[in-house]
């Protein structure tokens, strides 16, 4: 510190735009990571871990929410004033529904996809000689696969299918705390 205490605030100011700016650059970074390891978590992380409920049918049994990865990519920031905001580009338009849950009603065009769905997997499910399905895993589980989505071609245009709440985006105190404790060990760094 200098004897001038008008310099010592111009300083004291400096450092305090620098720290805000890099905890803005720290956090974005920080909290789309957090988000996105609540794909590889299965589940959302907040005091504690909160996991997705399971598919209705295991189709790809992969991770849940995760075939392409756009979603998971679709995760971005932004910074105004001293709030950061997060939020998912509009590469994925069912981001707002798989975070928060909800319903979609049957259109035609989702009938169609479905009988489409049926015919691919009825027409894997192998038979034997007399004609009767195949027991191998395999073609149990086409048929699985082909009686699901017969299922879903059944449903009348206008009726709803609920999609469950998997939540990857939202207020963690996790997440909060973890900020916090940047902040503080910055400040202590910066300012003694």
């Amino acid at each position: 510190m200098s004897t001038d205490p008008e310099q010592d605030i111009k300083e004291f100011g400096k450092l305090l735009r620098s720290l805000v700016k890099d905890a803005h650059a720290y956090a974005k970074v920080e909290g789309v990571n957090f988000f996105v390891q609540n794909f590889n978590r299965q589940g959302f992380l907040d005091n504690s871990l909160q996991a997705w409920p399971k598919r209705t049918l295991e189709t790809s049994g992969g991770s849940i929410l995760v075939k392409s990865g756009t979603l998971k990519r679709s995760i971005k920031a932004t910074s105004k004033n001293l709030d950061v905001e997060f939020y998912t580009d509009g590469i994925a338009p069912y981001a707002s529904l798989h975070n928060n849950g909800g319903e979609i009603v049957v259109t035609a065009k989702m009938k169609r996809f479905f009988w489409a769905m049926f015919y691919k997997y009825s027409g894997k499910v192998g038979r034997r000689k007399s004609g009767e399905m195949s027991r191998s895993k395999a073609s149990i589980s086409m048929n699985t696969r082909a009686l699901y989505f017969k299922g879903l071609a059944m449903k009348r245009v206008g009726s709803r299918i609920k999609i469950p709440k998997r939540q990857f985006m939202g207020e963690s105190q996790t997440l909060l705390r973890n900020l916090d404790s940047w902040v503080l060990n910055e400040i202590d760094k910066r300012f003694k």
